[in-house]
């Protein structure tokens, strides 16, 4: 190419930072961190990583300011707000053309996970996308059952629609243009996923799945860590319908009987154990839900500590789970 034209191309590259909102992760945030600026961008340019300590108490925030790159900036939020105000804190700190928001305890193993979750936004596809969620191998018994839902609850979401619905858009990991970002507010804490989907839909703007990339998290290894989590979805409904209106959710949250059914065969031939046993637990969690005090209102509660990501156990995948990744062109470092 010619000098000019080089110079052209490099103004056609849309800026992009990272926001991840953290409350006491030292386990893997230098790991997360470290792995986002190795990343190789060729059509974006990373121009921050923001780390919000939301009233952290462990190392999280020595552990973030020594790693020696002038594009992280760490906030130290003296006193924990939840993840609300964590998300609207960074996203009035960003500027870029695009922003993708992690959990603090995901691993990133694709070297072109930044460009390939931007992708929908830069061709102008998309205002906002996420990806799939992939567990790390099971340790425990439990793990197992949760590991078979997700794999038909995947099957079931990635299908609909290719893949372009509310349940493909993940709490964990979104990106966000900034036209979006830049106006868009979080008032509870609680379902900020199927939040963000809401949002951006009856505003007007758009959502895509990128199918090809992926980022890691660990399974909650009891029933009591998964409690935690399962309890706060289902009363999430609470909120999304005082915020939306009951009509206008259930239009994009009512899945098709038919798909749920069309997936439901091969995964009990591969589990006709563990998932009759994630049925079991999705009851209880459901009957838990109504019972306990409503999480609706308030925007911290105790973390589920076994789901906090460990560098040590990543990536040991079967098989075939590598072989489906990698017709997915879902790589790893």
């Amino acid at each position: 190419n010619w000098p000019w034209e080089n110079h052209m191309n490099s103004e056609r590259k849309k800026t992009l930072a990272v926001v991840i909102p953290a409350y006491n992760e030292e386990l893997n945030i230098e790991h997360l961190v470290r792995d986002l600026l190795a990343q190789n961008t060729t059509r974006v340019t990373l121009e921050r990583i923001f780390v919000y300590s939301d009233g952290s108490t462990d190392k999280t925030g020595d552990i973030v300011k020594k790693i020696p790159d002038s594009r992280i900036v760490y906030i130290d939020g003296v006193e924990r707000r939840g993840v609300a105000h964590a998300t609207n804190e960074l996203f009035k700190q960003a500027s870029s053309d695009i922003l993708v928001f992690l959990n603090a305890d995901v691993a990133v193993k694709d070297p072109l996970f930044l460009e390939k979750i931007s992708d929908p936004i830069i061709h102008n596809a998309a205002d906002m996308t996420s990806c799939r969620l992939q567990p790390l191998w099971p340790a425990t018994f439990f793990e197992k059952i949760l590991h078979a839902s997700f794999d038909y609850k995947n099957a079931v979401f990635e299908s609909w629609n290719s893949g372009d619905n509310l349940y493909t858009c993940h709490g964990p990991v979104r990106a966000f243009s900034r036209s979006l970002y830049s106006q868009m507010h979080f008032t509870q804490s609680v379902a900020d996923d199927m939040y963000s989907y809401l949002y951006a839909t009856k505003h007007g703007f758009r959502y895509r799945f990128a199918e090809g990339t992926a980022v890691y998290f660990r399974l909650p290894d009891s029933f009591k860590d998964h409690t935690r989590q399962s309890v706060r979805f289902f009363q999430s409904q609470e909120v999304l319908y005082k915020e939306f209106g009951k009509t206008f959710v259930e239009q994009y949250a009512n899945l098709p009987y038919w798909l749920l059914v069309r997936s439901l065969p091969k995964t009990l031939l591969r589990y006709p154990l563990r998932l009759p046993l994630y049925v079991g637990i999705t009851f209880a969690t459901r009957m838990l839900s109504i019972f306990r005090p409503s999480v609706a209102h308030t925007d911290t509660w105790e973390i589920a500590q076994s789901s906090k990501f460990v560098e040590k156990t990543a990536l040991r995948l079967t098989v075939k789970e590598y072989l489906f990744l990698w017709s997915r062109r879902i790589v790893f470092s």
